[in-house]
């Protein structure tokens, strides 16, 4: 699974370089996207594939993570940060930048495929409680990762809390 090997090889990665103090202290992607293995396991009960549209959600999420990792670096390297998926030198992803890059893209197609795609009753249900739990587990993360929670980490858990609560009562009515 997509979540198993995402965080493996980072644990490999991080033990290899003597990082994994900062891979543990990066509670998101240490603990809170282990969320996606059971999110990933009922995606294909949970929604009607409309492949055209999986294949613009492709694209639209390698975008937006570009733009979102981009972002962070821009940030990290305007603080003078030593972040777990930068380099610290030169602000450019690392491994485990890569890998976070990789899975993002990747989890950012499913959420939105459930969001856009045709339901399937009950397990679209399990996923929206899964992504409610990831929005909330998301901005206490933040909080644990930064010292204080991101303005965007803040925003994106929001925004994502209202739709699974807008999605969840739209199929229930």
């Amino acid at each position: 699974s997509l979540p198993f090997l995402a965080w493996l090889s980072q644990y490999v990665y991080a033990k290899k370089t003597k990082t994994l103090e900062k891979f543990k202290k990066h509670w998101v992607c240490y603990y809170v996207d282990w969320i996606f293995f059971p999110i990933n396991l009922f995606f294909f009960l949970s929604v009607e594939i409309n492949f055209k549209l999986f294949w613009e959600l492709i694209i639209f999420s390698f975008l937006f993570n570009l733009i979102t990792h981009k972002t962070w670096k821009e940030k990290n390297k305007k603080t003078g940060k030593d972040g777990y998926l930068f380099k610290r030198d030169s602000s450019s992803l690392n491994f485990p930048g890569w890998i976070h890059f990789v899975f993002s893209t990747i989890e950012t197609v499913i959420v939105l495929s459930l969001f856009l795609m045709p339901a399937i009753k009950p397990f679209i249900f399990i996923e929206l409680l899964l992504l409610t739990i990831f929005s909330i587990l998301m901005i206490i993360g933040s909080k644990k990762i930064h010292g204080k929670t991101q303005l965007m980490d803040l925003i994106c858990g929001l925004i994502l809390i209202i739709a699974t609560t807008s999605k969840f009562l739209i199929l229930l009515f």
